[in-house]
């Protein structure tokens, strides 16, 4: 008998992280004598548990004025394992981002605007970020552990673009016989925005001081 202790069972930190075991030695003489000694194990952290979200999904909403650096939300993880090293978490995007117009705090998991030359509602209303909580190994600075999570990004529109005629220049010839009322033209505008600031209303500035004619509605008669 060689008198090694071996594990019998799978080893959890996190469930039982001390032993303290009584091994007898015993011989076969007549009489039998023995003696008792006490083991004291003590099992160490591994980081064998990944990061968790908090949440299955995440949503928010950007401005599409926002500035360079507006933060936008922010995601959190935790972990379970009990060693400072073990629960530190980092956060990366590592989808959807391609133009690389999100960043994101890799210490504080803050998701903030870093290109906002490039949100433009009209080409897109909605991302959709995968990002990823990892912990690394403190002397190789290689991922160990890591977990996923998505985060959906909703623009929000702004009134960046004017209304266009869709004519430089309107003319109409209109005989003196003209009726009161009569429809004399339509103009029309385009605008690229969307929701209220895609809604346009007509008005006379200049050139009829005399009242001769008049808007009914989003119509210029």
């Amino acid at each position: 008998v060689s008198g090694e202790v071996k594990t019998a069972i799978v080893l959890d930190f996190e469930q039982h992280h001390t032993f303290t075991i009584t091994v007898t030695a015993r011989d076969n003489g007549v009489p039998k004598q023995s003696s008792n000694v006490t083991l004291y194990v003590t099992v160490s952290d591994a980081d064998d548990n990944p990061p968790k979200f908090t949440q299955d999904s995440w949503s928010a909403t950007v401005k599409e004025n926002a500035s360079r650096g507006e933060a936008i939300t922010q995601v959190n993880a935790t972990d379970i394992d009990f060693e400072t090293a073990h629960r530190k978490i980092y956060y990366v995007i590592s989808g959807g981002n391609e133009d690389g117009v999100f960043g994101i705090g890799y210490e504080n998991g803050t998701v903030y605007l870093a290109d906002p030359g490039k949100l433009d509602r009209e080409k897109s209303d909605k991302y959709e970020l995968t990002i990823e909580a990892r912990t690394l190994n403190e002397f190789m600075n290689v991922t160990v552990q890591q977990s996923t999570t998505k985060l959906t990004i909703l623009v929000e529109d702004y009134n960046d673009y004017a209304p266009v005629f869709r004519e430089s220049r309107y003319s109409k010839k209109i005989p003196e016989s003209f009726e009161l009322n009569e429809e004399i033209l339509t103009v029309i505008a385009d605008d690229k925005d969307i929701g209220i600031n895609k809604e346009i209303s007509y008005f006379i500035v200049a050139g009829n001081d005399e009242g001769i004619t008049y808007f009914d509605q989003n119509i210029l008669q």
